[in-house]
């Protein structure tokens, strides 16, 4: 199997019709059914998949400049183009043989741990858990063989997306669960458009064949691996130790697929027509990856280290508080947007016909080694010719966030208040206790979100079509909206008559402290630079 030449990847075209392609299948962009999107069983592999085609077309490519993007972006390749363009990578792609390996060891590590194929999936239980049996929710043996196909898309996956797994098994070249942000050019792209529009541009990449070292820079598996034990080699920030392009073909495991067996089925239920992988064999001490900077991740900086780090996501439900996470707009001089998302905004939006896009954002939630969620969503994003605009839009977008933020934590502090408030006479008003636990009113937080999601969707784009116009009358709006959303949800939650009948006064106490911190004196209306009635009142009087 050769991830340039054979129909590996499973994908779903515009009519719902679903194939198995080849990479250089995805340019067949002119046909009335165009691919749309990778179809593997599970998304963080059609995630990192369409990651190592961004990777792939850059590579093929090699576009410098706007000119050269401008250029493909009005004329996609054909097909056969595109297949002319990733023949000379092709040896550098098989996933078994005697040679090199894509996103493997070099060495056949023979003396190497074997492991089970269902150990790279990044969910699997670890060791430790196998040996204490403690693998309760992820249980080992329920993936016991993997078709070809979802072996490479799990490799590609591990690699992407590594989190730390023990002694010396190193974390991906962005550590463990970064987030990804990509733009979706717009509702209807394809899958071509949307690697397009991602591509980063490429400069310096080697000149002779593959058989040049300085291809291993590119695609590291071209040579032996550079190891971490003892803390050597560790591939620091790119140029010196690596080509940039080796953000999407990074190699921190030092892993060797097992062979082929036919007599088996897949798991997972893919294709019988090609044969499975049962085991893999894996090394610690891999490359160690320091201060990259990946295309399609925002990062932020820490000021005491002075070093840039990648975002992760929360693994809550996604919704309109992230956004200035994924956009990476809560400080600019702090957050920073993935480089694709900057090279749309600034230049290639112009070309896309005016119409609105979109980001696509995802990423494990990690608790250190162990995966809390795969967070997957999309977002509307917009791209202004005036950047005073766009710095003034953000800034808005905040404010509106910052005082939502206020509410949330006002309602979840009045639930708790109601539910285990203890009167105090000395200060003469109800209290909590100590002992209440911080998250026992997170799920009023988190409807609180989803429920203003609709409200600040509408606010977000009348101020996009004029960012100048975010004045007192739309901030006035967005905290009745706010406000009538938490009082919804405290009288929801502790509005019954049970509740009432079970201590009143200190409901009626918590409700009336609500009431205020949402006020035009709030801390959510001075956040929205709201001025009191009584205060505007005075100062005309003055």
């Amino acid at each position: 199997m050769n991830l340039i030449e054979s129909p590996w990847l499973p994908v779903r075209y515009a009519s719902g019709a679903r194939r198995w392609i080849a990479p250089h299948e995805i340019a067949d962009d002119s046909a009335a059914d165009a691919v749309i999107a990778l179809d593997f069983p599970r998304p963080d592999w059609n995630a990192a998949v369409t990651e190592f085609l961004i990777g792939l077309t850059a590579l093929a490519f090699q576009p410098n400049s706007d000119d050269d993007w401008r250029v493909i972006w009005r004329e996609p390749p054909t097909p056969n183009v595109f297949r002319e363009k990733l023949s000379p990578f092709t040896s550098a792609f098989e996933l078994l043989g005697d040679g090199p390996r894509a996103f493997q060891d070099l060495d056949a590590l023979g003396d190497a741990e074997e492991k089970d194929i269902a150990q790279l999936l990044i969910e699997a239980p670890g060791g430790s858990a196998l040996t204490k049996n403690t693998d309760l929710f992820q249980k080992r043996g329920v993936v016991d063989a993997l078709a070809a196909p979802y072996a490479a898309a799990a490799l590609i996956t591990l690699q992407t997306f590594a989190p730390s797994g023990g002694v010396g098994h190193r974390t991906s070249l962005r550590g463990g669960g970064p987030l990804t942000t990509l733009v979706r050019p717009s509702a209807t792209a394809t899958l071509w458009q949307i690697i397009w529009a991602n591509i980063p541009f490429v400069r310096d990449v080697p000149e002779d064949g593959l058989e040049d070292s300085e291809w291993a820079k590119v695609l590291p598996w071209l040579s032996p691996a550079r190891t971490s034990d003892s803390g050597k080699s560790a591939v620091g920030e790119v140029p010196e130790d690596a080509h940039s392009l080796q953000a999407f073909f990074g190699t921190p495991r030092r892993i060797r697929l097992g062979a082929f067996e036919s007599e088996v089925a897949c798991a997972l239920g893919g294709p019988t027509h090609w044969p499975c992988i049962k085991f893999y064999k894996a090394k610690n001490y891999g490359v160690n990856y320091m201060g990259w900077r990946h295309p399609l991740s925002p990062y932020r900086l820490d000021e005491k280290q002075s070093l840039m780090f990648p975002l992760h996501p929360r693994a809550d439900r996604p919704t309109y508080r992230d956004w200035l996470g994924y956009w990476a707009a809560a400080d600019p001089n702090t957050r920073f947007p993935a480089a694709c998302v900057l090279s749309w905004r600034d230049q290639r939006a112009r070309l896309a016909q005016g119409e609105k896009h979109w980001l696509d954002a995802w990423g494990f939630a990690m608790d250190n080694a162990k995966p809390l969620a795969w967070i997957e969503t999309r977002i509307p994003a917009f791209a202004f010719d005036d950047k005073d605009a766009g710095a003034l839009f953000y800034s808005s977008i905040a404010t509106l966030i910052d005082a939502a933020d206020k509410a949330a934590r006002g309602l979840q502090f009045a639930v708790k208040v109601a539910l285990f408030g203890a009167w105090s006479a000395k200060n003469n008003s109800f209290q909590l206790p100590d002992g209440v636990k911080s998250e026992a009113a997170d799920d009023v937080g988190e409807a609180f979100w989803r429920n203003t999601q609709h409200d600040f969707e509408v606010l977000l784009e009348q101020i996009a079509a004029a960012p100048k116009s975010f004045d007192e009358a739309m901030k006035r709006s967005w905290l009745r909206a706010i406000r009538a959303a938490a009082i919804d949800l405290f009288e929801g939650r502790l509005g019954g008559d049970e509740a009432y009948w079970e201590d009143p006064k200190r409901i009626v106490f918590a409700k009336g402290g609500l009431s205020r911190e949402l006020s035009e004196y709030s801390k959510a209306a001075k956040a929205l630079g709201i001025v009191p009635a009584e205060k505007k009142q005075e100062g005309s009087a003055a």
